[in-house]
């Protein structure tokens, strides 16, 4: 599932815009944070490519910002 997030963002970060052709720079990331959800860690739609940096740096800093126990 990760290799088809990664090809159809075309190898693109969905955050900052970066084509990265080093696919183990590529997160399959959660939108959403499943939390150990299985259905929502499973759920195709809530995945997209992110670049490495972006993954570390600003997708932490917003799952950071919700207070823990706060659930979308």
């Amino acid at each position: 599932m990760r290799w088809d997030v990664l090809v159809e963002a075309m190898f693109t970060c969905q955050m900052c815009g970066t084509l990265e052709r080093d696919t183990s720079r590529l997160v399959a990331d959660h939108r959403k944070p499943h939390r150990g959800d299985p259905v929502l860690f499973w759920d195709r739609a809530n995945l997209q490519c992110l670049c490495e940096p972006c993954h570390s740096t600003e997708k932490q800093k917003e799952e950071q910002a919700t207070p823990a126990g706060v659930w979308w």
